[in-house]
């Protein structure tokens, strides 16, 4: 009995280690090894064992490759450094002065799989940073509004930052400024000043050949464009009354240029009292309607016809056409007459002050009254349309040929008339026409009310 007990332990045993290595045991049917529950227990636990086993090991994998990714997004972006060059249009560095703000300038990456771009300023002392950038290939651009020159190049961003050092050219620049008058001490006061119209000039310092002109508005301003990169001086021509004046500056700037002017000081700062007549000339064929001119205005302009920058000098004719303007500083000036009534306005030849006849004569205002018509020359083979000339356009040029305001169209009948002109001569200019060739008459003397201009048919010259 014993025995078989002993014999029953091995081969459950001996089943229990085949099922643990995989080896296939054959029972026989009816052996008291196979009876035993506790066998079959055992030969299902073990699987449970297996899979327990299997699912830990994938919870550990799933956390190091949670761990892994989170390192490897932390390692995904860097950083883009570098310092910026900056040169003259001829490749030169630019020193700064100390102290001085370095223009700024956008930087820009732009990745070259995606195309993403990254943009940040530089710094005051030209240096750049730029964060949290993806690792990758990149085309690194700048550009500055005083440095439109855009430099590209590749840079490779990795776990470390990447470094880059850019150069930058000057390119053209804007140039703003005025052109203000400062009082001296012991001279003679600006006052109202009239700004428009003063030239201002820009010379570089290094080329002759290049320089730039802008003229002023009406409060003294001026903006010149397209400046290249230099050492200039701005300066201007103020006129007989001021001293000229003059700044130097470096292109480009972002400070306006201001250049300063002043009244003469000296002899010219004395004023003196200007006096004279303005009369209507009497000729053969206009009478005045008075010979003395009362009521007209005088103004004083300056030497090249324009406005006086210090102040406005002005005076109205009395009943004898006498005027008196007073306090005009020393210097050359126009007199411009205005028109009145019956005189038309005029402006004299330059006049010095103190010395200088200060007389101004005006002619009276008359009317041209006149005729078109066509006429065709002798063995002419091209014939006139019409003899009277419609829509034809005359102007009144004077002797020397300079065009006048007053022009008038013909009518239907040829007819024309031209009002509110000075008597005098002139010359008479008809446009051609469709049907009609240009012509002119010369020494026409004004007034006239009958005055007859022949043309000659189109691509016949008169």
């Amino acid at each position: 009995m014993r025995k078989i007990v002993w014999l029953a332990l091995l081969s459950a045993l001996t089943v229990a280690g085949g099922i643990a290595h995989g080896t296939p045991v054959k029972m026989k049917s009816g052996s008291p090894a196979s009876a035993p529950s506790h066998v079959s227990t055992s030969q299902s636990s073990t699987p449970h064992a297996s899979i327990s086993q299997s699912s830990a090991s994938q919870s550990s994998q799933s956390q190091s490759s949670t761990s892994a990714s989170a390192k490897a997004a932390t390692a995904a972006t860097s950083q883009i450094k570098g310092t910026l060059t900056y040169r003259d249009a001829q490749g030169q560095v630019i020193t700064w002065q100390r102290g001085a703000v370095f223009p700024p300038v956008t930087v820009t990456a732009t990745n070259q799989k995606t195309q993403a771009t990254v943009a940040h300023g530089s710094d005051s002392f030209g240096g750049f940073t730029i964060d949290n950038v993806p690792e990758g290939a990149y085309w690194i651009a700048a550009k500055g509004p005083s440095f439109n020159t855009t430099q590209r190049t590749q840079v490779q961003v990795g776990a470390s930052p990447a470094q880059v050092n850019l150069d930058l050219v000057q390119g053209p620049s804007t140039v703003s400024g005025t052109v203000n008058c400062k009082s001296v001490a012991n001279g003679r006061q600006c006052g109202t000043i009239a700004q428009t119209g003063t030239v201002v000039k820009l010379q570089s310092f290094t080329n002759n050949a290049l320089s730039y002109q802008a003229t002023t508005d009406a409060k003294g301003g001026f903006t010149i464009q397209n400046v290249v990169p230099g050492h200039y001086e701005a300066s201007v021509m103020a006129g007989d009354s001021y001293t000229s004046g003059s700044q130097t500056f470096d292109a480009p700037t972002t400070k306006s240029v201001e250049v300063v002017v002043q009244p003469t000081a000296g002899a010219d700062a004395k004023t003196y009292a200007v006096q004279g007549q303005v009369s209507c000339v009497v000729t053969s064929n206009a009478r005045c309607p008075a010979r003395p001119v009362s009521g007209a205005t005088v103004t004083l302009l300056d030497s090249n016809g324009a406005a006086t920058r210090d102040a406005t000098y002005t005076a109205t004719t009395d009943a004898n056409g006498d005027y008196t303007i007073r306090s005009v500083p020393g210097g050359s000036y126009k007199i411009s007459v205005a028109k009145t009534a019956g005189t038309a306005a005029v402006t004299s030849a330059a006049k010095t002050v103190p010395a200088g006849d200060f007389a101004v004569e005006v002619s009276s205002i008359v009317s041209l009254r006149g005729t078109v018509t066509c006429q065709a020359p002798a063995n002419s083979a091209t014939a006139c349309a019409s003899a009277a000339v419609s829509g034809a356009v005359v102007t009144l040029l004077r002797p020397t040929g300079q065009a006048t305001a007053f022009t008038a169209t013909t009518a239907g009948d040829g007819s024309f008339t031209i009002t509110n002109a000075a008597s005098g001569a002139y010359t008479i200019s008809v446009a051609a026409t469709a049907t009609t060739a240009q012509a002119q008459m010369t020494n026409v003397l004004l007034p006239s009310d009958h005055t007859v201009v022949t043309v000659a048919p189109a691509g016949k010259a008169q």
